[in-house]
């Protein structure tokens, strides 16, 4: 399987993949753009037989919570399965409200003090080095620190 074929496969697994309205990775700038649908209405338009209720998909956006840890976790973890990959791009919106991340490896590394390519989920650093600390918890200081300095505002 090409490491193309595997980002594809990973993209497919991720939380809320299900409302990912497209998934690119340009070879060239090394970005993986994840673009979201813009509504509910939006899914359902593309998505006509999906089982997904109003409000299944309204309870994973719903929390600030959830929406930060889509925009900052699954895209460390994107980075630290894909070493290929330099940026995560991601554009989020609901209820009216636009997320747009850009997740730069050198710039994580950097903010969390440790190469994110570096941790497993079979020795537990994934857990212990980043889930943890900046996944956890409704209320996350160090995951709205990262999501303020990722976030661009259009």
């Amino acid at each position: 399987m090409s490491y193309k074929e595997n980002l594809e496969n990973f993209l497919s697994v991720l939380t809320s993949s299900s409302f990912i309205k497209n998934a690119i990775y340009n070879d060239a700038q090394r970005i993986v753009f994840i673009n979201y649908y813009e509504s509910y209405e939006d899914y359902k338009r593309e998505n006509e037989n999906s089982p997904h209720s109003e409000h299944v998909y309204a309870d994973y956006f719903k929390s600030g919570a959830k929406i930060e840890k889509i925009l900052i976790e699954e895209t460390a973890r994107i980075l630290r399965q894909f070493p290929f990959v330099n940026t995560v791009s991601v554009t989020l919106d609901f209820e009216g409200e636009n997320y747009n991340v850009n997740v730069e490896r050198e710039k994580l590394n950097s903010l969390i003090g440790f190469n994110i390519e570096e941790t497993s989920n079979d020795d537990g650093s994934w857990q212990e080095k980043f889930q943890r600390i900046y996944g956890g918890g409704l209320r996350n200081d160090k995951r709205k620190m990262l999501l303020d300095h990722f976030r661009v505002f259009e």
